[in-house]
């Protein structure tokens, strides 16, 4: 039986002054690894393992083009308290079985994930009635000279994976 563990955990970096006493770049992360071996004889041998992935955080600091706010690289203006959030979990089996005349192996797992994120795209505290960052200069050709709408990307993506497969291996007749 083996059974390992980390957790890394720091405050933001980044102040968002659109809220109190909120920061982006934290970090928020646990794993946690099991595994137990079997080999109750010679010709086989069995492993199952587990792992967990949690992470939780305020989201990256990333500072848009627009977010004029403030000239310092690490206070932004988000109009939108964002996150990042992922559940990962992984399951295998891992079988080998020794015959006389042959081998086989096999081996299944399982996935799961689950993300979820609240972005700010923009990374401004601009809303869609605001007017246009940029002054037009004659034709509309640059991102900013026309109002940017509020555009916050709320991301869910959840899925499921098995996997299996068996390998079977002749001996050499000649050895045996």
């Amino acid at each position: 039986v083996r059974v390992s563990a980390a957790h890394r955990e720091h405050e933001g970096y980044t102040q968002n002054i659109a809220f109190n006493d909120f920061y982006l770049d934290d970090e928020n992360d646990d794993t946690v690894k099991f595994q137990l071996a079997w080999q109750p004889s010679d010709n086989f041998s069995a492993l199952l393992q587990h792992q967990i992935y949690r992470s939780d955080s305020n989201g990256p600091a990333l500072k848009g083009g627009f977010d004029t706010v403030s000239s310092d690289p690490r206070k932004v203006s988000h109009d939108t308290r964002e996150f990042y959030q992922l559940e990962n979990d992984i399951s295998s089996l891992h079988l080998d079985w020794s015959t006389s005349l042959f081998d086989v192996a096999a081996i299944a797992s399982v996935q799961r994930y689950d993300m979820q994120r609240l972005l700010d795209v923009d990374r401004s505290s601009l809303k869609g009635s605001d007017p246009a960052p940029l002054p037009l200069q004659g034709k509309l050709d640059q991102l900013g000279e026309a109002s940017i709408p509020q555009f916050i990307s709320d991301l869910h993506q959840e899925d499921k994976s098995y996997t299996a497969e068996v390998n079977f291996t002749s001996k050499d007749r000649d050895a045996i």
